[in-house]
């Protein structure tokens, strides 16, 4: 039983260290792409 909880606990983990990548890379392009776009214009 112990097992299955840290293993949910893991999961969760890494999730949200997936969502928290997926999320920074997004706005990061984001980022990136309007300087970018200022620049060209």
């Amino acid at each position: 039983m112990k097992n299955l909880s840290n293993n949910v606990i893991k999961s969760i983990r890494g999730k949200e260290k997936i969502a928290y990548e997926s999320f920074f890379y997004n706005f990061k392009e984001h980022y990136v792409g309007k300087l970018v776009w200022r620049c060209n214009k």
